[in-house]
């Protein structure tokens, strides 16, 4: 859901993860969203072309950047499209995969994950030092112990 999460990031609404995995269809995901207008579009797909860029994923093929109204990003197993409300409301790709089966993200899903993300404790690593007499162990909750 990675794609689906960065477009949320920038606000993008009706984000749909679509899985054609059974349909036989040349790619494994669909990651159909929109932006307002075509300054939230390009936002929105600067922001999943970047991202994945500092993870070292880059974008296959890319179309519509020129003018806004439909961007698709092409990254080989899951394709994401950016539309433009009117263009989406027209293409209705949700209708031309009706058998896809469909996952709505939205902004409380994201604050949902965020809210687990913080509940999650993270562990500090025992941390061992070696001495002259003996092996010190710190544990996580800082106490020290002696190991011999």
């Amino acid at each position: 859901m990675a794609l689906g999460e960065l477009a949320l990031e920038k606000k993008a609404e009706n984000v749909l993860v679509m899985d054609l995995r059974k349909l036989g269809a040349v790619t494994d995901f669909f990651v159909v969203c929109n932006g307002g207008v075509a300054q939230h579009v390009k936002a929105i797909t600067d922001h999943i072309t970047e991202t994945m860029a500092q993870q070292g994923v880059r974008v296959f093929h890319q179309e519509g950047y020129a003018n806004l109204r439909w961007v698709l990003l092409d990254f080989l197993d899951v394709v994401v499209h950016v539309f433009q409300p009117a263009w989406r409301n027209y293409y209705r790709l949700e209708d031309l995969w009706g058998d896809a089966r469909i996952r709505v993200l939205d902004g409380a899903y994201l604050k949902r994950k965020i809210q687990r993300e913080k509940k999650t404790p993270t562990r500090k690593p025992k941390i061992t030092r070696a001495t002259s007499k003996g092996t010190k162990v710190s544990d996580a909750r800082g106490k020290r112990g002696r190991k011999s």
